[in-house]
């Protein structure tokens, strides 16, 4: 299994999603996609569009991924995976 945490502009673009799928060839293997949790902070979560996009090409590039994305609940109040880490008091 492979943990991939997409961030806005930095690693989510079609080239991205090829680049991985290359560097994993002959792997057969799961691939979970962990759209980032936005926090106080430069990065920022790609769009529903990007993600769904990168999902479906590497899902389509070979039948050795099984490919999941990691849909996260909370982010709107910052209560998602990693933002109440970053809070401070």
């Amino acid at each position: 299994m492979f943990e991939y945490v997409l961030l806005k502009g930095i690693n989510d673009s079609v080239e991205d999603a090829l680049e991985l799928a290359r560097l994993l060839q002959g792997i057969r293997c799961k691939i979970n996609l962990i759209p980032y949790n936005e926090i106080e902070g430069k990065y920022q979560r790609p769009d529903e569009t990007t993600i769904t996009k990168f999902s479906e090409i590497l899902h389509n590039y070979r039948d050795e991924y099984r490919v999941l994305v990691r849909w996260s609940k909370g982010q709107d109040i910052a209560a998602g995976c990693g933002q109440l880490a970053g809070q401070k008091k």
